[in-house]
C-alpha cells in the first residue's frame, strides 16, 4: 500500500510539472506574439527567461525538500554549495537581462551566455534546484 501511495504522490508531481511547463510555454509563446507586435522584447521575454527556469528548478527540487522536511535533525542553509554553484549559475540565468540593463557595461560578458538560451535556461534551473537544495538538516 505504501508503495502504491508513493507512486500516485510521484505521479500527480510529474502531472504537475508537465502542467506548469506547459503553462510557461504558453506564456512564452503569448510573449512572442506580444514581441513580433511590439518589436520589443525588453522587460517581458527577458524578465520570462530569467524567472521561469528558477521555478522550474525550484519544483525541482520539492520532492527532496519534503523527504528532508520529514526527517530529523536541526535545520541550517549550505552557504558554500548555493555561493559556489548557485551564483554563477544566477548569473548565467541574468545574463541577457543584466547585457541590457544600465549596470551591463560594467559586468564580465561571456559570449556563449548572449548566443545562445541554452546557458541562461540550464543556469536558472540549476539556480533554482539550490536554493531548495541547499537548505539541509543535521543530527
Amino acid at each position: 500500500m505504501e508503495k502504491i501511495i508513493r507512486f500516485a504522490g510521484y505521479f500527480i508531481y510529474t502531472v504537475f510539472a508537465l502542467y506548469l511547463l506547459s503553462l510557461g510555454m504558453l506564456w512564452e509563446r503569448k510573449l512572442q506574439i506580444t514581441i513580433g507586435q511590439t518589436y520589443s522584447a525588453y522587460p517581458g521575454m527577458l524578465l520570462y527567461m530569467a524567472v521561469f527556469p528558477v521555478l522550474f528548478g525550484v519544483l525541482l527540487a520539492v520532492p527532496q525538500f519534503i523527504a528532508k522536511v520529514n526527517s530529523r535533525g536541526r535545520w541550517y542553509y549550505d552557504w558554500v554549495v548555493f555561493f559556489a554553484a548557485g551564483l554563477p549559475a544566477l548569473y548565467a540565468d541574468m545574463a541577457v537581462l543584466l547585457f541590457f540593463s544600465p549596470v551591463g557595461g560594467y559586468l564580465p560578458k561571456f559570449d556563449f551566455l548572449l548566443t545562445s538560451t541554452v546557458p541562461g535556461f540550464i543556469g536558472g534551473i540549476v539556480f533554482g534546484y539550490l536554493i531548495l537544495s541547499s537548505i539541509k538538516k543535521c543530527l
